[in-house]
């Protein structure tokens, strides 16, 4: 399936879907919780 995808989408997507639910997560976790805690691909 991830095949048929252009990786350029593919990447967006994973980004967009990586940015909602790291602001979820944020919105219900601790003061001292960090988005670095999680492997997500956002440029650090």
């Amino acid at each position: 399936m991830a095949d048929s995808i252009p990786v350029g989408s593919t990447t967006a997507g994973q980004i967009a879907v990586a940015a909602e639910s790291t602001v979820a997560t944020r919105m219900s976790a601790p003061p001292s919780f960090d988005v670095a805690d999680f492997p997500v691909p956002h440029g650090r």
